[in-house]
């Protein structure tokens, strides 16, 4: 794309799967000569610069954006017809009902002046309610530094990439905004086991600063948007919900535990992952550019 020398890329991330894209993509761009500003969106983020070109990362939350993505576009100054870009990540891909989650954020950037020209969909581990197979997470990661620069690749020539949401995905996403009133309540009510040693861990990477710390014991505001960072990073594992437990993976999740796997395992090929589990949407990704072996 001409004139493009500088470029924002924001990310929000509850458990590191977002926040590794994001970072890929800063790579990918700062390989191709420009000038990249990292800003993670949370609690008393900053408002960037001003650039060529924003591009926005997040994980699809209840059919949409995480909550405090939307304050953080409105703080954002006048666009002025720059181009933008709004990448989602979710575990399932670019199918029902996800097909809006970028509907909102689109809608706001465009209000703020920004050109949008471009969005996708990246598929990760999912880290919620059913998780996905160690095999296929292993493979989504190894395959995700080529699809991040594949995207780069195009964004940063020009590329117009916009999709046509379904209707009722549209209607889900406006709905599942609901789910930050039930967000607070769930995170109001987080329960701490007596393992807790006062470390603070969950306190300082709170993004939203839910948590904060009283005789050193974590407290848990209203401020919540189950991100899941709290209760699956805890070093001591004493933090746990109250209700709604099922939301939870009953074996964790771990970014760092995904990439210790991927190090020790060879690539494997689209037939040796089970097939049971591997949705069609998940196949094609994988097998798409040629970045899985066949």
């Amino acid at each position: 794309m001409k004139n493009i020398k500088s470029v924002t890329v924001a990310y929000f991330t509850g458990t590191g799967g977002t926040r590794k894209a994001a970072m890929y993509f800063a790579e990918s761009c700062r390989n191709r000569g420009l000038s990249v500003e990292v800003i993670q969106i949370r609690a008393g983020s900053k408002v960037p610069a001003k650039a060529d070109m924003l591009v926005l990362f997040y994980a699809v939350y209840a059919f949409s954006s995480p909550g405090p993505v939307y304050p953080w576009i409105a703080s954002l100054s006048d666009g002025d017809g720059a181009p933008a870009a709004v990448i989602s990540v979710s575990g399932g891909g670019e199918e029902s009902p996800n097909t809006a989650c970028r509907a909102g954020a689109l809608r706001r950037l465009r209000r703020k002046g920004y050109s949008v020209q471009y969005e996708d969909m990246l598929i990760m581990p999912s880290n919620a309610i059913a998780p996905t197979a160690m095999a296929i997470s292993i493979e989504l990661l190894r395959i995700l530094p080529d699809k991040v620069d594949l995207i780069a690749e195009h964004i940063l020539a020009g590329h117009f990439r916009r999709t046509k949401p379904k209707f009722f995905d549209r209607v889900f996403s406006i709905g599942g905004r609901m789910e930050i009133y039930g967000a607070r309540l769930f995170g109001r009510h987080i329960r701490v086991s007596d393992s807790c040693n006062g470390c603070a861990w969950c306190a300082i990477g709170c993004p939203t600063g839910n948590i904060t710390m009283n005789d050193g014991r974590p407290v848990f505001g209203r401020k919540c948007v189950l991100c899941t960072r709290c209760m699956y990073g805890c070093p001591q594992k004493s933090l746990a919900p109250a209700f709604f437990q099922s939301f939870l993976l009953k074996e964790g999740f771990s970014m760092s535990e995904f990439e210790k796997r991927l190090a020790l395992t060879p690539p494997l090929s689209l037939s040796e992952l089970p097939l049971s589990e591997l949705s069609k949407t998940i196949a094609i990704y994988l097998a798409k550019e040629g970045t899985v072996n066949r």
